[in-house]
C-alpha cells in the first residue's frame, strides 16, 4: 500500500528535520547515533522509545536534501525499531563513495506529536573488500579499472595524507585520492583499458634502519602494465606502487584490507 501521506511529502518531510531529536510525548531515537556507519547493501537500523500507539513514518535526509520516506508510514510505535536494507548507490551512486552528514526523521502517521530527528551519521558506498596479499590488492585495482569499475578502484586507493620523515632527514609524502569525479575524469581520459603484465615485490626488508616505510609495514613493487589508450593506442608502461595494510577483515573474511598509497614512475 502506498503512503497516503505522499503527495505531502516536501512539507512533512521540512517539518520531521525542523524538530528537536526528543519530542514532548516521548518518542526519542536511539539509533542511528552520532558515529554510527550504515554500509549500501547492508542493513541499517532504525530504534527508537515512544509513549503511546500507532504507526510511523521515516524518512531520510542528507544534508539539507530531503531523500523521502523509506516506508510506507505503516510502521508500528511499538516495534521499536525498524531494519532497512540500503539500496546500493542509494546515497552514493552520484560519484562520492561516502555520504555524511545523514538524518534520519520519524514521525506519526496520524499527524500526533512532534517529529523528531536522528543526529547526523554516516553512509559508505561499500567495505574495505579484504585480499589475500598486496599483489593480489593491486591486480584487484587494475582489473577494475579494465572493466570500468571505477567506485571499485577508487575504494582501494588511500584517502589519507602520510607524511613520513627518515633519520637520514629525507622526507616523503603520500597524497590523498582526489574526489571521485576528478579521479575518473582523469583515468578515463587516460585509459580505455589495462592488462596486468607483471607485479613485483621490492621492498628491501634489510633498510629497516633508515627507511620509514619498512618500520610502518609499507610494501613496494612494480607493476608492468599493457594500457589501451583513447583512440586505440597501445603501449606497455612501469609503475612504483606502494601500499599498505590497514583494517581487519569484516565478518570473519580472510586476508588483509589494503589500500595504494601512491603509485609513480620512480621508486
Amino acid at each position: 500500500m502506498k503512503n497516503p501521506l505522499a503527495p505531502l511529502g516536501l512539507a512533512l518531510l521540512a517539518a520531521i528535520f525542523a524538530a528537536s531529536a526528543s519530542a514532548q510525548d516521548g518518542l526519542t531515537i536511539t539509533e542511528p547515533e552520532r558515529g554510527t556507519v550504515w554500509v549500501e547493501g547492508r542493513e541499517g537500523v532504525v530504534r527508537w522509545e515512544a509513549g503511546g500507539t500507532g504507526q510511523f513514518c521515516i524518512a531520510l535526509r542528507v544534508g539539507g536534501k530531503d531523500l523521502g520516506l523509506l516506508n510506507d508510514c505503516d510502521t508500528d510505535a511499538a516495534a521499536g525499531e525498524f531494519r532497512w536494507t540500503i539500496p546500493e548507490g542509494r546515497l552514493t551512486g552520484f560519484g562520492p563513495d561516502i555520504m555524511r552528514d545523514v538524518h534520519v526523521g520519524l514521525f506519526r502517521a496520524d499527524g500526533q506529536g512532534a517529529p523528531v530527528e536522528s543526529p547526523g551519521f554516516t553512509v559508505v558506498g561499500h567495505e574495505p573488500a579484504p585480499h589475500a596479499s598486496a599483489a593480489e590488492a593491486i591486480g584487484a585495482y587494475y582489473e577494475a579499472l579494465d572493466g570500468g569499475d571505477y567506485h571499485a578502484a577508487y575504494g582501494l586507493l588511500s584517502p589519507f595524507r602520510i607524511a613520513l620523515a627518515a633519520p637520514t632527514g629525507s622526507q616523503l609524502a603520500y597524497q590523498p585520492r582526489p574526489d571521485f569525479f576528478t579521479f575518473e575524469d582523469n583515468v578515463s581520459a587516460y585509459l580505455t583499458g589495462v592488462e596486468v603484465l607483471s607485479i613485483e615485490e621490492i621492498t628491501d626488508p634489510a633498510r629497516w634502519f633508515d627507511d620509514p616505510r619498512i618500520a610502518l609495514g609499507i610494501r613496494s613493487f612494480t607493476v608492468r602494465l599493457r594500457e589501451t589508450h583513447p583512440g586505440n593506442n597501445v603501449s606497455e608502461a612501469e609503475y612504483f606502487v606502494d601500499v599498505a595494510g590497514g583494517l581487519p577483515p569484516a565478518r570473519g573474511e580472510t586476508g588483509a584490507v589494503w589500500h595504494i598509497l601512491g603509485i609513480g614512475t620512480g621508486p
